[in-house]
């Protein structure tokens, strides 16, 4: 109990604010700070070229690839890199992944990072990983804090959950993964590297909340006219009234004519709920994978609560497990974020199913309207970790004892809050 007190006073009384100034403050080297003006004026007017790269979308599962991948994108960056996510650790991923955009910074590209103050930790008394932050500050990279303040009575607490890192306004990644060993090396989790136009929007996105530290907006690239991309960007932004991300989700279940799967860590949302049972009730098939295993102690009550409720429904559920796999060598958590409507059309990126994502945090996920694509993402992610789950049992949930029903409806109540 205490401890939450302290969290929620954390919270609501902070230091973030004087934080961000001192981390904005910070002095760059001499050496950097003399041709900083330079690349800046380059990057923008390379950011204002034609882009033509053909399009094409690539799956990442778990950390090894997935980071393999990230660090190949940083590396080949040519003139700009921007970089936003919830979480950056100072340990051995988040030195690696520092040190790479410090390494881009001196070799003349423009990095631009945007970290979220309460995901990082930034209004905590010991901030932890603010010497990180300080160092990549030093060494030229433009590192900035989103929402120093994270709690007002005006906005509430709009998070950016967002995970996306863009280079050269040709190609960007998004998904799950923010940047620490437990997404390198520990947890299932995937990310997506898009490459052609939809990246223009998730350049505009970026600058939403860039633009709120009080920095400049980034050119947007310009891409010649072609047919309609088949990679859809979608976000919410809270302090904009903008929830495109939640209604996509709702609209695609609604829309779905044979089968809707989806794989979440947190489900808890019921609009999402209600969708999932009315596309069942029609005649469509439903599954839905949930991990086994959750970092949010609060949500093994709650899957079981929901579970119970999908199972009535009709909905098949399955647990995911998280045995070990040759990558991932010991029990582990399902982060992944994913839904497949009609083997045709995938949505993967930073939203949960929950009512945090859906109303209240800056969120991205790209919509991927694909059957190749589909059908890559049935095969190398879907198919082994549904057919290795095993399925949720009715009667099991419903003969829990006394205590522990009290305690998921308790937690069933107030999930609108968490």
């Amino acid at each position: 109990m205490l401890d939450n007190l302290k969290m929620v006073a954390n919270i609501v009384w902070n230091d973030g604010p004087k934080k961000a100034k001192e981390l904005i403050e910070t002095p760059v080297k001499q050496a950097l700070a003399k041709d900083q003006t330079a690349i800046s004026k380059a990057a923008r007017e390379a950011m204002k070229k034609t882009v033509r790269v053909a399009e094409s979308a690539n799956l990442h599962i778990d950390g090894k690839d997935a980071f393999k991948a990230m660090e190949k994108l940083i590396s080949d960056a040519k003139h700009s890199l921007h970089f936003e996510t919830f979480t950056f650790k100072d340990d051995d991923t988040g030195k690696r992944i520092s040190d790479l955009l410090i390494k881009k910074r001196r070799d003349g590209v423009d990095v631009k990072l945007l970290l979220d103050t309460y995901g990082t930790a930034s209004n905590l008394d010991d901030a932890p990983h603010m010497a990180l932050y300080k160092r990549m500050r030093e060494n030229g990279v433009d590192v900035r804090l989103h929402n120093p303040e994270v709690f007002t009575l005006a906005e509430g607490m709009p998070l950016t959950h967002r995970k996306m890192i863009i280079a050269d306004g040709e190609r960007f990644m998004t998904g799950g993964m923010n940047i620490s060993d437990r997404y390198a090396k520990e947890w299932h989790d995937t990310m997506v590297t898009i490459e052609g136009p939809a990246t223009r929007d998730a350049i505009s996105a970026f600058n939403r909340n860039w633009t709120r530290t009080g920095a400049e907006a980034i050119p947007l690239p310009h891409y010649p006219a072609g047919p309609a991309p088949k990679t859809k960007v979608i976000l919410n932004d809270p302090e904009s009234d903008i929830f495109d991300l939640t209604k996509t989700f709702l609209d695609e279940i609604g829309n779905a004519k044979k089968s809707v799967k989806v794989m979440m860590p947190y489900l808890s949302d019921e609009p999402f709920i209600e969708a999932l049972s009315k596309a069942r009730a029609r005649g469509v098939e439903v599954n839905v994978m949930l991990p086994r295993l959750n970092d949010e102690k609060v949500y093994l009550d709650l899957n079981n609560h929901f579970a119970e409720d999908l199972l009535e429904n009709g909905i098949n559920v399955r647990w995911y497990e998280g045995k070990a796999t040759p990558d991932l060598p010991k029990e582990h958590f399902s982060h992944t974020k994913l839904m497949v409507i009609d083997d045709h059309k995938s949505i993967l990126g930073s939203a949960n199913a929950d009512t945090r994502a859906f109303e209240a945090n800056h969120e991205l996920s790209v919509l991927i309207d694909d059957e190749n694509f589909a059908k890559d993402v049935n095969k190398r992610l879907w198919t082994p970790d549904w057919e290795a789950s095993p399925k949720a049992n009715l009667a099991t949930l419903k003969n829990a004892g006394i205590g522990e029903k009290l305690k998921r409806e308790a937690w069933g109540a107030i999930a609108p809050l968490i």
